[in-house]
């Protein structure tokens, strides 16, 4: 019971944090909607080469592929 409502409580943050981005971008810029996609797609980039650098630098040092994970994407060898 605790879990769900921690992952409530984190939705609701997450929700009012977007929704104050963007309405501090409509005002400042025409395309408020443009900017919080754009960002979010460079979140999702940033962290994606983040672990490719974990992967490389693990097998660079010897390790064995076993999996790589973004979010909820996963692949197995």
């Amino acid at each position: 019971m605790k879990t769900k409502i921690k992952k409530l409580v984190s939705l609701i943050f997450l929700a009012v944090y977007f929704i104050g981005i963007y309405w501090f971008l409509s005002l400042t810029t025409e395309y408020p909607l443009t900017v919080i996609i754009t960002m979010l797609a460079s979140i999702v980039f940033m962290i994606t080469t983040h672990e490719l650098g974990h992967l490389v630098a693990g097998l660079l040092t010897g390790y064995k592929f076993v999996s790589f994970r973004i979010f909820s994407f996963m692949l197995v060898k």
